[in-house]
């Protein structure tokens, strides 16, 4: 008898005490802030580099790869593809005359979509897409703002002070060259 009624009793407990409980499937999708963040960044490269119609058009493609890699294919290769071709387009922009700011800013941009890409992927592979991430992916976010404006500060600051008669395009990839290397640390 006593053991019904522990069984009875166990039941009715947990009828009382028991919460819905949903399943949760992980699809290691992307992370949809540090996505769009990437779009975001690597449209602000596209815009940057517009001084010369072909070096739009080649950001602009690059762009489309972005997008394509994070909505559409969930492909990381894409994502590091399209980035490539947008730093592509910001290097022509700069042989074609752009102005220092706007190609220091396109360069910036286009480092920060691939970081926010590959970010995108990191956390998507570790978590489901149903899980709340968005206070880490605003902290990763801003942290790659913070490293990427001391950079630019860096690199303008050789430029400025010690390499004189230096191309825009040069201290672009003296840009992207301190970019890789604080990115190969982290990694």
């Amino acid at each position: 008898m006593m053991s019904s009624e522990r069984v009875n009793g166990s039941m009715a407990g947990s009828e009382q005490g028991d919460e819905t409980v949903r399943a949760v499937e992980v699809t290691h999708s992307p992370a949809t802030v540090s996505s769009v963040l990437a779009v975001v960044a690597a449209l602000v490269a596209v815009v940057a580099s517009a001084t010369s119609l072909l070096a739009m058009a080649v950001s602009a493609f690059g762009l489309v790869g972005v997008v394509a890699g994070l909505f559409a294919f969930e492909s990381e290769r894409a994502v590091a593809i399209g980035t490539g071709i947008v730093f592509v387009g910001v290097v022509l922009s700069g042989v074609f005359g752009n102005s220092l700011p706007l190609l220091v800013l396109g360069s910036l941009a286009t480092v920060l979509s691939f970081d926010y890409g590959q970010n995108a992927f990191s956390v998507g592979s570790q978590l489901s897409d149903q899980t709340d991430t968005i206070r880490g992916e605003v902290v990763h976010a801003a942290a790659s703002v913070v490293v990427g404006i001391l950079i630019v500060g860096v690199a303008y600051g050789v430029y400025a002070v010690a390499v004189e008669g230096l191309s825009y395009g040069a201290l672009a990839f003296l840009l992207f060259g301190g970019l890789l290397l604080v990115w190969g640390i982290r990694s």
